[in-house]
């Protein structure tokens, strides 16, 4: 990797050159909270992932959650009811937050979906989500992706490390 994507994500993850409000308050409370900064429950939690994704369920609250992955399925099935009691989790549809687990992930009802979280950068389904993008943000590192889309929000690409 280059210094200057280096940099740039450094800078991004630390809240600098980051225009927008309401990215800006994803990345500085949720995909990069401050030392000590603490969601309810999520100190419980084993893994840095996992504490992540129970962070990012607890500010964007879905309604509907999706979860295409193999063997973490019922992990991630617990976690989101351990976020969100009152969420439904399904197999079909078109949910409003889709977790794609994995590389190869079948996640065919993701496409429709506002949120998606990827826990691998190399999915096809957010290659295709980025080319196509036309209002919302992606959050990326090398290893995970967070596309938030709504119609409120420009089509950006923010490259940081959370």
């Amino acid at each position: 990797m280059g210094l200057s994507r280096w940099y740039k994500r450094w800078r991004h993850g630390h809240g600098y050159g980051v225009h927008s409000p309401y990215a800006y308050r994803m990345v500085r409370e949720v995909l990069r909270p401050p030392r000590g900064y603490a969601y309810y429950a999520a100190d419980r939690l084993p893994h840095a992932e996992l504490r992540l994704l129970y962070r990012i369920l607890v500010d964007l609250r879905p309604a509907i959650v999706g979860i295409a992955a193999g063997e973490q399925k019922l992990l991630l099935q617990r976690l989101v009811e351990m976020a969100l009691p009152e969420t439904r989790i399904t197999d079909s549809g078109t949910p409003d937050m889709m977790i794609v687990h994995g590389q190869t992930a079948v996640a065919t009802d993701a496409a429709g979906a506002d949120i998606i979280y990827f826990n691998d950068t190399r999915h096809p389904l957010l290659a295709e989500i980025a080319v196509t993008l036309e209002r919302g943000h992606i959050y990326r590192n090398p290893t995970r992706a967070l596309v938030v889309r709504d119609v409120r929000l420009p089509a950006q690409v923010f490259d940081i490390r959370f």
